[in-house]
């Protein structure tokens, strides 16, 4: 799966042209680049921010720690490099948990509003990817609060977390934990949440939690949940139980469920309930 931070790692490899063609920083010595990073340039920072970098001259890998990195790009943004100010931004922005400072969205958001701000260059800064990342910024901080929400009993924000966990968005990249996504679920449905009860009978790997999360989504009123018991009643041959699952999904709103109860309805020759139930069925979007 492409890393929501990629778009942003690749564009930050762009060098310009002019500085690479003064000078060939690639075989400097690290003592030489940090010489020059310490007296403001910033190409030469660029460099120590990498992971590691081989000193030609001395021939060895030199491997630099998380802090050092951090610590060249925080020089480099503060002396206005729109590629450091970017990573910079990336670095602030909440990661898998254990990797990299902690999160600083304010922080991240000046940083990338300073990108925003400069001049566009040749080849140049693409003002529409940088307004992306605070977008996804400001998605990252409705995250946190409802993080807060969720951890403060908020039945609807334990929800929106287990969907933040979910494998299916983009968004989630630095999160996507299913352990995570299980628990918020499972906190939801003691709090009366039937669409997390729904979410968990789909996910359920056993026929037997299936069937259990299923009757919680239906005594929730879960119009999905009371038509999926309604077929299950049907293809056990228990028509009267199925019919009663049909009327309770009709109710909540479940065109197929709509749909079926004007049948049983119609055989019972109730002519004007089966029509209003047929109608229903049908503006709900039924198609026979």
């Amino acid at each position: 799966m492409k890393s929501l931070y990629a778009p942003l790692l690749s564009l930050c490899l762009l060098l310009p042209a002019s500085v690479l063609a003064t000078t060939n920083y690639y075989q400097l010595t690290q003592k030489e680049l940090v010489k020059l990073g310490e007296a403001g340039d910033t190409q030469a920072i660029w460099l120590l921010q990498e992971p590691a970098y081989f000193d030609k001259k001395q021939k060895k890998n030199v491997v630099r720690s998380p802090e050092e990195r951090l610590g060249w790009v925080r020089k480099g943004a503060e002396l206005g490099d729109f590629r450091l100010q970017a990573t910079l931004a990336l670095h602030l922005l909440p990661r898998p948990i254990g990797t990299g400072p902690a999160p600083d969205l304010a922080a991240a958001r000046h940083w990338l509003e300073q990108v925003l701000v400069q001049p566009r260059r040749a080849g140049g800064t693409p003002d529409a990817f940088y307004r992306q990342n605070i977008q996804t910024l400001l998605e990252w901080t409705r995250l946190l609060q409802q993080q807060a929400a969720a951890e403060a009993g908020e039945v609807e924000a334990m929800f929106a977390m287990a969907q933040a966990h979910a494998p299916r968005t983009a968004f989630n990249m630095a999160l996507g934990n299913p352990a995570e996504r299980k628990r918020w679920l499972t906190l939801a449905v003691d709090k009366g949440h039937a669409g997390a009860a729904l979410a968990l009978a789909k996910e359920s790997p056993s026929a037997d939690e299936q069937q259990k999360w299923y009757r919680r989504a239906a005594e929730g009123g879960n119009a999905e949940a009371l038509t999926v018991l309604a077929y299950q009643a049907l293809r056990q041959q228990n028509a009267r139980e199925a019919r009663q699952w049909f009327a309770k999904a009709a109710e909540a709103g479940d065109k197929d469920a709509a749909y079926h109860l004007a049948g049983y309805l119609k055989a019972d020759k109730d002519t004007a309930a089966a029509i209003d139930w047929y109608r229903k069925a049908a503006a709900a979007g039924h198609q026979q």
